[in-house]
């Protein structure tokens, strides 16, 4: 299954060791929205790991189930982040984002 996640910190410190954390569990897709790829249990340990690094009376860390046998795709308009590898390895402790190799200018 596939999930989005988003958080909303105000702490600049706290931001960064939660943007740490979820780099290390899911794909970056925006600047503080991710796609976790896992099951319901993976995403309750998920939140009841990154509760440990909020202030749960300023920040927030949301998540939404995607609708299954649908493709991974989307629309967006202005520019997006430069997030398009040409593959990703995932493994139980690491996910590895492999670049495209730059074109040459013919």
């Amino acid at each position: 299954m596939y999930f989005l996640v988003a958080y909303d910190i105000a702490d600049p410190r706290r931001l960064q060791r939660v943007a740490r954390f979820m780099e290390r569990r899911a794909l970056r897709c925006q600047k503080s929205v991710f796609l976790y790829q896992g099951d319901l249990q993976g995403v309750d340990r998920m939140l009841n790991e990154v509760v440990r690094l909020l202030n749960v009376q300023e920040d927030i860390v949301q998540v939404w189930q995607l609708a299954r046998g649908q493709p991974l795709k989307g629309w967006y308009r202005g520019q997006p982040m430069p997030l398009d590898p040409a593959s990703c390895v995932l493994s139980p402790n690491r996910m590895v984002l492999v670049e495209k190799p730059e074109r040459s200018q013919e």
